[in-house]
């Protein structure tokens, strides 16, 4: 492969970075973010390392939130673009909510649990 044919995916990741940048722009419009498996799945219009082009992103200036989503995926959505626009996505930035139940505080029992037996048996 000669040097020119290296230069060839310079221009291809500055597309993808743009499309990126505008599938995070739209759904953030709506107020919603997108998954690392979308990006993933279409090669063509998001290449095969997103995750270094949302990187990029935010080195650029873009602020982007991400969270883990499920076991494997990941979640982003935009705050805030390079120009300053905010999107109304702050929900996605709350704790997650556990998916387990609650333990309800259990009262304290009158008298202390003993493991053993306090007197010997005959």
């Amino acid at each position: 492969m000669n040097a020119q044919g290296n230069q060839d995916w310079r221009p291809r990741a500055r597309s993808h970075y743009d499309n990126i940048a505008a599938l995070l722009r739209e759904r953030a419009e709506q107020g919603l973010g997108l998954k690392g498996s979308e990006l993933y799945a279409d090669v063509e219009r998001f290449g095969r390392s997103p995750r270094n082009r949302i990187s990029e992103l935010r080195r650029d200036g873009w602020n982007i939130g991400g969270k883990a989503s499920g076991d494997s995926d990941w979640f982003y959505w935009l705050r805030s673009d390079n120009a300053g626009r905010t999107y109304p996505t702050r929900r996605f930035d709350g704790p997650e909510t556990s998916p387990r139940p609650q333990l309800v505080a259990q009262p304290q029992p009158k008298e202390p649990l003993l493991l053993f037996d306090l007197y010997p048996r005959p």
